[in-house]
């Protein structure tokens, strides 16, 4: 048997200092003619908000289908989760509003979340309508472009971050998981981020896995419609308690050890060095 060197695992610079990262193998020999197996956990754990200060304020876009196997019950349950986190959301908060069916529909682009913000929302909200097929994709952009273009315009610091509903597959648009993964990484480095609820027992997960993973935010399931407003809301606490934002582990091997990630993680990288992308971690 022989010694393994010692693990590492790395954080770009910069990192909040209180952010810790630790690598532990299963076990420190190998064998010395090779092949052997050996288990590296990498436990990362983000800082805790101190309970003095102000979380960011939020520069959210909501994104809805409104496709036409949304009618009835999922669209309500939708609409519903919507304006709970509408009334969540504060005078320093911003929302923008995008519906997606075989069209787009901008409805509201970073509307101050005030009290005539609030009620210009729930409006809003109360006429969505269902329409056509499902180009999931140019909902999407279309929430993050509202997003990137407050940011722009504001000096302030605010979390980007768009959230997705959908029930379905996306039939129309950019529909190649690969290409959406790199939009949604580029996004994710431009400090806007992207979280998923997939609605109901039948929607196809990939479309949504690939932009909440790429995208540095979380997928969530709400297979019945009654659990949609606690998935949205705990989302909302999420994305307002979030102390870390695009975050990537590197992982160096030395010479002749191969790896494999488990999970689902998006990775990149050589032989040598894995970059796993972790994304926001509250």
């Amino acid at each position: 048997m022989s010694p393994l060197p010692p693990a590492s695992a790395a954080l770009p610079a910069p990192a909040p200092a209180d952010l810790r990262a630790t690598a532990r193998l299963d076990r420190q020999r190998i064998h010395v003619r090779g092949n052997s197996v050996r288990h590296l956990v990498v436990t990362v754990q983000a800082p805790t908000a101190a309970a003095t200060s102000a979380p960011l304020p939020l520069n959210l876009a909501l994104v809805l289908d409104a496709s036409g196997s949304m009618s009835g019950p999922r669209l309500a349950a939708a609409v519903a989760a919507a304006l709970s986190v509408v009334e969540r959301l504060g005078p320093a908060d911003h929302l923008s509003l995008v519906s997606f069916a075989s069209d787009v529909i901008v409805h509201h682009e970073a509307v101050r979340m005030d009290a005539a913000g609030q009620a210009l929302l729930r409006g809003s909200l109360q006429l969505l309508q269902t329409r056509g097929s499902t180009d999931l994709a140019a909902g999407w952009l279309a929430g993050c472009e509202a997003v990137a273009r407050h940011a722009a315009t504001v000096q302030d610091a605010a979390r980007g971050h768009v959230l997705v509903l959908s029930d379905g597959q996306a039939n129309q648009g950019i529909v190649d998981p690969s290409r959406l993964a790199a939009i949604a990484s580029d996004l994710r480095q431009r400090a806007v981020t992207t979280s998923t609820v997939g609605i109901g027992d039948g929607y196809a997960p990939v479309h949504l896995q690939t932009l909440a993973e790429a995208g540095g935010g979380r997928m969530h399931d709400a297979e019945r419609t009654d659990d949609l407003a606690t998935v949205l809301l705990g989302e909302l606490g999420a994305a307002r308690t979030t102390t870390v934002e695009n975050l990537v582990v590197h992982v160096d091997l030395p010479e002749g050890v191969q790896a494999r990630v488990y999970g689902t993680a998006p990775l990149s990288g050589s032989a040598r060095e894995l970059r796993i992308v972790l994304g926001a971690m509250a």
